[in-house]
């Protein structure tokens, strides 16, 4: 396949995951109505807790669930636990934890917030609900996070976030590989292409924790996530953090980086993520 098929098959999904997120938009989140006033703010939500449908009744007028522009915050509201969606079926094997959100938290900036590393026990798992947003409301217990749909990345006050899809036919863009020599199991992600080798999100990814205990570059110890999926429309899985192996090529950047959490994945998925049959 041509490096410019491969570019249009990754806009093509990338196109898909959009219109997906748009679609299924409205269905998990609502809007506050714009007010000039301190208003109280109700909300109606499904119960997380139980097996029925009775709904719970939120009330709050605290300042502590504001923004500075109401009309312009996406609150998260989470809904009756669910199985996982027909696009997640090659997900039967793999394990599925269903992420605790509160119904509401103080809305913020994602750069502002400061994410809590998940248990080892929950690498490897199927997220649900679905999306971004309540993946970022379970990481940063306490707040609804606001950032763009858009990015792949999402960097906050203590870490990074990556989020990858993986086309299980085309092994070509955002693959897993394992190495012989050392068991270890490798990921390549790419940054969006307005990010350059001097940008601060490469840097902070360059100079990150390494997977070479030789190499000199590391500054910092803040940790970076990787969520992936194998569907557009599926769930995201967690697996783990990420060690900086190395980077080629700009605009995009091409990164190599180490799952440092490897151990913790079942055999069924790794199977999955490498190709196996």
């Amino acid at each position: 396949m041509s490096e410019h098929s491969r570019r249009y098959r990754a806009a093509e999904r990338y196109v898909e995951e959009l219109k997906h997120e748009l679609a299924t938009f409205d269905a998990n989140y609502t809007r506050p109505a714009p007010s000039t006033k301190k208003a109280k703010v109700s909300t109606t939500v499904i119960s997380d807790s139980s097996d029925d449908e009775s709904a719970i009744s939120i009330s709050d007028n605290s300042d502590d669930h504001k923004s500075s522009d109401e009309s312009d915050v996406e609150v998260y509201v989470p809904t009756k636990r669910r199985k996982l969606p027909p696009a997640d079926d090659v997900l039967q094997n793999v394990p599925v934890l269903e992420m605790a959100i509160p119904s509401k938290g103080q809305v913020k900036s994602v750069k502002e917030v400061a994410l809590t590393l998940p248990s080892d026990k929950h690498v490897g798992c199927a997220l649900a609900p679905r999306g971004k947003k309540p993946l970022l409301a379970w990481l940063c217990p306490g707040y609804m996070p606001t950032f763009s749909l858009m990015d792949g990345h999402q960097v906050l006050l203590n870490g990074m976030v990556l989020f990858m899809n993986v086309d299980m036919d085309d092994r070509y863009i955002n693959i897993f590989a394992k190495n012989e020599t050392t068991n270890a199991i490798t990921v390549t992600w790419f940054a969006r292409k307005s990010i350059h080798t001097d940008h601060v999100v490469a840097q902070q990814l360059i100079h990150g924790v390494q997977a070479n205990a030789k190499s000199e570059l590391q500054t910092h110890t803040k940790p970076t996530l990787l969520f992936f999926r194998f569907h557009p429309e599926g769930s995201y899985i967690y697996a783990g953090r990420l060690a900086y192996v190395g980077h080629k090529g700009d605009a995009p950047i091409q990164f190599e980086f180490e799952l440092q959490d490897a151990q913790h994945l079942c055999n069924d998925l790794v199977e999955l993520m490498l190709g196996s049959s």
